[in-house]
């Protein structure tokens, strides 16, 4: 049978030509992504990490400012309560008070020594501007300096108590009531007015306004708490009524945040009053938001200048990548990806200036033999002096890639002449009748098929030019390899074709319409039959009967030839069991067998199960293989040969003389039969050249202890000549055509009488 030729993989589905560089652009894309993301999220961590730190510093500076200015006002009214106690505590200006409280001195009297004794006692340049003594009941004795507000509260006499600050041309004052006793005895009071202008002058030296919020100084008055600012109370709910209430019950510094606020408050010793600083919550953070912001905004910046680096770093080795994506790493040509990009640029520029392009796919002839007789280094050195070759000594290929395997492809652009691509093919063949000089071989000699497509003519995008290229390599190596071919609709045609024909050969495989016909075998010296050829007839059921000749190469490429040489097998040997059973005769079943069936591991067990299953007597079957398998698969035959050769299983050379058969490994096999084919048999005994080759062939065959059968006898002229040479067995329509299964029996009858009438 014949084996066929794996399916090129120009038909594959190419890799977008965007591939490798949308890869590297997505990689990097994705770094500065990923850069970035790890920039936000240490910065967001650095900022996590410091915010709550810094916040408490600033709340923690606004309530060291309330302490520092809560110090300042104490300090102030402290001085001015010690200047009041120093007017009060005079011992004669108390006798004085005390001889009127005990109606010892008149009120005039009181009034002229008071007025006369407190008179130096104001000290504007201190703040004290004036003072109204009070007698016991609260009348007025004198009043020395500034007067005070007409109306104040009454006096209480038990100690020093600080009343409503009030405001008098422009200016803020505060008037103290200071008790005078004498031997624990309420004599009167002097109320001292204060000018506030220094203390104002003085917190405001010393940061009154502080940079985020205000200072309020609260003191509590006999009328309430009051504003140093306004000198009025505070309003209900605000943050500086809710810092003096918390001082008032806490009797503590403290902070408070209240809507949208930080107070700072800190209690007057003294006094009773509260320093208050308060400043809005975005204004008190809004540095260290600044300072946050600065922070993750340099460690972004600073980070994605490392990834910058480390991109620029990293180009060589993205030019490195693109490269291998782009390039065959054996070589180091232009891959499928690379090609595909370049070729449609080819394309572009043929439809700008109205010119062809030409694509020529170079397929080796036969190198998987080289690959498995001298080893694959040996092979990859072969692949990669050729692609030198080509690149360097082909000047007018525009492009030179290699697609795979032992598979290259020739750009040509704007062809000057018809026959241009025709004579790159010729040059380039002419380079490979050169001898190769790998490893230890200082020749080696190649040949090669090569298929031409052109643009537009045969294809008008890369992969149709590459596939119909393909088509034509193909059909130079059916033409005898070593040559070219152009691409042609025909081929198109014959690949739809096989490809419909491989899809009914599944079905048919299915719904079991393949059958076993068989054509007998005789002995030329007797007549008397000896076997039969077990042969895949197709019945499809609207094409009729299909020729093996179409069918059998495409279970080849396909695949299907396994499942279909192990149905044949298995229906030859049920047949031929049950035939022997019920004739008696011992007669030889000669099944063939596939390139892609003898690769199998497990193809001797298949065998064994096979006939354990159907019960035939393996000394009756013979396994036929052709010489390319011979050549080819030479070390998976001598396997195979070893195990089934033990069950007593014959083996047979098809088609012998149509191939390179060496003599070496005929002899190293247990070979049992040589069949001899018909193409030297049909123009027997007339053509000189076929009685040479024929009666070789039987006296080599003879010569090495082997039984040979003549193929497609025809005519009796035929049968004679092979008699006449000592052929043992022979084969054809002159003794039957192949039978069905159940027309063998009154086959091989009259086949006997012809063939023994014809013996005689």
């Amino acid at each position: 049978m014949p084996t066929g030729r794996p399916p090129s993989r120009a038909d594959d589905t190419a890799v977008p030509e965007e591939d490798a560089g949308t890869l590297l652009r997505r990689l990097r894309r994705t770094s500065l992504l990923g850069a970035l993301a790890a920039a936000v999220i240490v910065a967001i961590t650095a900022v996590a990490a410091l915010y709550p730190q810094l916040r408490e510093q600033a709340r923690e500076r606004l309530a060291h400012e309330a302490l520092l200015h809560q110090s300042t006002v104490a300090n102030f009214l402290e001085q001015r309560i010690r200047l009041a106690r120093q007017v009060t505590s005079r011992t004669v200006i108390r006798r004085a008070l005390a001889d009127y409280h005990a109606g010892d001195r008149e009120r005039s009297s009181l009034a002229k020594f008071t007025e006369d004794k407190l008179a130096d006692a104001v000290q504007p340049e201190e703040g004290l501007l004036g003072v109204t003594r009070l007698d016991a009941e609260g009348r007025r004795v004198v009043d020395v300096g500034d007067p005070l507000p007409a109306e104040l509260p009454a006096v209480d006499g038990e100690g020093l108590q600080v009343l409503r600050p009030f405001r008098r041309e422009g200016r803020w004052h505060l008037v103290v009531d200071a008790p005078i006793h004498e031997e624990g005895e309420f004599l009167g009071t002097d109320r001292i007015l204060f000018d506030l202008q220094r203390l104002e002058a003085r917190l405001a030296g010393g940061g009154a306004r502080h940079e985020a919020g205000r200072l309020n100084l609260l003191l509590e008055t006999a009328d309430g708490p009051r504003t140093l600012a306004h000198g009025e109370a505070p309003g209900p709910g605000t943050p500086i009524a809710a810092a003096a209430e918390a001082s008032r019950r806490e009797g503590a510094a403290g902070l408070l945040a209240v809507d949208g606020t930080v107070v700072a408050h800190h209690p007057l010793e003294t006094l009773a009053g509260t320093v208050v600083v308060s400043a809005p919550a975005s204004v008190l953070y809004a540095p260290i938001n600044r300072l946050l912001g600065s922070i993750a905004a340099t460690t972004v910046l600073l980070l994605l200048a490392l990834t910058w680096l480390l991109v620029r770093a990293m180009r060589p080795l993205e030019e490195r990548l693109r490269y291998q994506a782009e390039h065959d790493p054996l070589t180091g040509l232009p891959n499928r990806l690379l090609l595909t990009r370049r070729l449609q640029e080819a394309i572009r520029r043929a439809d700008e200036q109205d010119t062809k392009v030409a694509v020529l796919f170079l397929d080796l002839d036969r190198f998987k033999d080289l690959n498995d007789s001298l080893g694959h280094t040996v092979g990859d050195e072969l692949l990669v002096a050729l692609a030198h070759r080509l690149d360097a000594r082909l000047p007018r290929a525009d492009l030179v890639a290699r697609l795979g395997g032992d598979e290259f492809l020739l750009v040509m652009e704007a062809p000057d002449h018809q026959q241009a691509p025709a004579e790159l093919a010729a040059e380039a063949m002419e380079l490979l009748r050169e001898p190769f000089r790998v490893g230890d071989w200082n020749e080696l000699f190649m040949g090669a098929s090569i298929g031409i497509s052109l643009y537009p003519d045969h294809g008008t995008t890369p992969g149709e030019l590459l596939t119909n290229a393909d088509a034509a390599m193909f059909r130079a190596k059916g033409e005898g390899r070593n040559t070219w071919a152009f691409y042609s609709q025909e081929l198109t045609a014959a690949a739809s074709e096989r490809l419909g024909l491989e899809a009914h050969l599944r079905r048919a495989l299915e719904r079991e319409e393949l059958e076993v016909h068989y054509q007998p075998q005789w002995e030329t010296a007797t007549g008397r039959a000896t076997g039969a050829e077990a042969l895949a007839r197709w019945h499809h059921p609207e094409q009729g009967l299909i020729s093996p000749g179409r069918f059998i190469p495409v279970a080849e490429e396909s695949g299907l030839i396994i499942p279909l040489g192990e149905r044949i097998l298995r229906d030859a040997c049920a047949f031929w069991a049950d035939h022997t059973a019920r004739t008696g005769e011992r007669l030889t079943l000669a099944v063939n067998l596939s390139a892609r069936q003898v690769a199998l591991p497990d193809l001797a067990d298949r065998v064994n199960a096979i006939l354990d299953e159907t019960g035939l007597d393996p000394r009756l079957l013979e396994l036929e293989f052709t010489e390319s398998v011979l050549l080819e698969q030479h070390h998976d035959l001598q396997r195979l040969m070893r195990t089934l050769k033990a069950r007593g299983i014959q083996f047979a050379i098809d088609d012998f003389g149509t191939g390179y058969s060496s003599l070496a490994y005929l002899k190293s096999l247990a070979v049992d039969r040589l069949k001899i084919d018909r193409t030297f048999i049909q123009d027997l005994p007339g053509d000189e050249s076929d009685t040479e080759i024929t009666t070789a062939v039987i006296a080599m065959a003879h010569n090495l202890r082997l039984t040979v059968t003549a193929e497609g006898v025809e005519t009796e002229g035929q049968l004679a000549f092979l008699g006449r040479q000592g052929c043992d067995q022979w084969q054809g329509f002159l003794g039957s055509r192949p039978r069905p299964a159940g027309e063998l029996e009154s086959a091989l009858a009259e086949g006997h009488h012809a063939a023994a009438g014809t013996a005689r």
